[in-house]
């Protein structure tokens, strides 16, 4: 287990990168993150105000989870929210978790390389 880990912000705008100390609490944090957005499913029944509500939740959830993480400001939050996609948001955040849980640089960018490809191959097929 890493006891720290170099995060780039440049998911959010920022180059800057900063290290941030993995510790039990950012464990649970990560935890919660994940089951959080795990649990973001809704059911055929859910009606377009519960898809709404859910979205939210998760946006705010995420967002919460990256100011704690990379110790942004409101004000820098608010030009996130400004400036990134929900699904950049969501990239992002897997790049904080998958750090956080020891991947590399390297194996990181493999994954985005993938998820790009895949991402290329869905918008093909429409």
């Amino acid at each position: 287990m890493k006891l720290s880990t170099k995060i780039t912000k440049k998911y959010f705008g920022i180059a800057k990168a900063q290290d941030v100390k993995v510790t039990i609490g950012l464990e649970d944090d990560v935890a919660n993150i994940q089951l959080t957005m795990l649990e973001s499913g809704l059911d055929d029944d859910a009606t377009e105000v519960d898809y709404l509500k859910e979205q939210l939740k998760l946006t705010r959830t995420m967002m919460d989870f990256v100011q704690k993480v990379v110790k942004y400001t409101d004000k820098q939050i608010e030009t996130i929210k400004d400036s990134i996609s929900s699904e950049e948001l969501g990239l992002g955040v897997g790049m904080l978790i998958a750090k956080i849980d020891g991947a590399t640089d390297e194996d990181v960018l493999k994954a985005e390389e993938a998820n790009k490809n895949a991402r290329d191959k869905a918008q093909e097929s429409k």
